[in-house]
C-alpha cells in the first residue's frame, strides 16, 4: 500500500498508542454545545496527524470566523498535516457558510464529505467501497477530484432470486468455506444456494484492503481514513 492510511482514534485510544506512531487521526473534535466555537480540541498530537471535525453537535449559533481561527491555530500549533470535515447532517445555510470560512482559513489539505463537496476544489471524502463493487465504477463519478476514502472491513451480501438481485451491507462479516478471491474486487467471496435463491457473501481481509488502496491510488485516491479500533 502506497497511499497513507490515517487511523482515527478516540482520546483513550490515542493515550494507549505507542510513542512514535504516525498517521493518527483525532476524531474527538466537535462544535461546542455551550458556546459559539469548538470543543475537545487536542492539546497534543503526533506530528503530521489528521484533525477530524464532526457535526455530532449541530451547527446552529456557532461563529464561522471563530471556528475557522480555532481550527487554523490548532493545525499550526499541533503540526497537523490534514483536516477532515466529517459532516453527516444535511447542509444548511449555516453549515455552508461555516465550510466556506474554514476552507478559506486552513493552511493544510482539507477533505469534506460528498454531500458538501459540490463545486469545491478541496478533497472529497467518500464512504468505503462495498466489496461487491469495482473500484473504478465506484470512483468514476468524481473525475479530476482528489479523493479521500474511508477504509473499513465491512462485507456485503448479494441475494439472487427470480425477482432480481439485491445487495445489503454486512458489518463484521465472518469467513466461510469454501472461499474464493477476486483480484478485480480485492475481496474474498463465497456462494450458497437453495431452490429459491443464491447468495453471494463478500468480505475483505486486511490484506485485501491494502491491495484495494494500492489500486485506488491510480483512480484519484490520495489517502484513506479508517478506525484505529478496527485497523490499528
Amino acid at each position: 500500500m502506497s497511499i497513507p492510511l490515517f487511523l482515527a482514534a478516540t482520546v483513550q485510544e490515542i493515550r494507549a498508542i505507542p510513542a512514535g506512531e504516525r498517521n493518527i487521526g483525532w476524531m474527538s473534535c466537535h462544535f461546542s454545545p455551550n458556546d459559539s466555537g469548538l470543543a475537545d480540541i487536542p492539546y497534543a498530537l503526533p506530528p503530521d496527524s489528521m484533525l477530524i471535525l464532526d457535526d455530532r453537535i449541530a451547527i446552529t449559533n456557532h461563529n464561522p470566523t471563530l471556528v475557522a481561527e480555532q481550527l487554523s491555530r490548532a493545525v499550526i500549533e499541533l503540526k497537523c498535516s490534514h483536516v477532515l470535515l466529517d459532516w453527516e447532517r444535511s447542509a444548511t445555510p449555516e453549515s455552508i457558510e461555516m465550510l466556506r470560512q474554514i476552507l478559506h482559513k486552513l493552511p493544510c489539505p482539507t477533505g469534506v464529505t460528498a454531500s458538501f463537496s459540490e463545486d469545491l476544489s478541496c478533497a472529497v471524502f467518500l464512504p468505503p467501497i462495498p466489496p461487491h463493487v469495482l473500484p473504478s465504477d465506484y470512483l468514476k463519478q468524481w473525475p479530476g477530484r482528489e479523493i479521500w476514502l474511508e477504509a473499513a472491513l465491512d462485507g456485503s451480501l448479494g441475494t439472487l432470486t427470480t425477482e432480481g438481485c439485491s445487495f445489503q451491507s454486512v458489518p463484521f462479516p465472518t469467513p466461510a468455506e469454501p472461499e474464493h478471491f477476486s483480484e478485480k474486487l480485492h475481496c474474498h467471496y463465497s456462494i450458497t444456494a437453495d431452490t429459491n435463491q443464491a447468495q453471494f457473501h463478500f468480505r475483505r481481509t486486511r490484506e485485501d484492503l491494502d491491495s484495494l488502496l494500492s489500486a485506488c491510488e491510480k483512480l484519484g485516491v490520495s489517502l484513506a481514513v479508517g478506525l484505529y479500533q478496527e485497523l490499528g
